[in-house]
């Protein structure tokens, strides 16, 4: 079964509702909006689940190896 973690937005203004649930090799992440009947999901690799939901730091860019760095990487 997969268990989904709905991930907040700092941002009241988006409309998007964005969940993640673990999966083997990181995340499964679903996305949709309210007025909307569509919704999209990704894969976010992070086989140690060190992603905690939040956004990179500005100073941080995404890995083209593994897609996202983490602050401990």
């Amino acid at each position: 079964m997969l268990n989904f973690e709905v991930l907040e937005s700092s941002d009241p203004a988006v409309d998007f509702h964005i969940a993640r649930s673990r999966i083997p090799g990181g995340w499964l992440v679903y996305i949709t909006h309210s007025t909307c009947s569509e919704a999209g999901c990704c894969f976010v690799p992070d086989p140690r689940h060190e992603w905690d939901g939040s956004s990179l730091p500005p100073e941080q860019e995404a890995n083209a190896e593994s897609g996202i760095r983490l602050a401990s990487s």
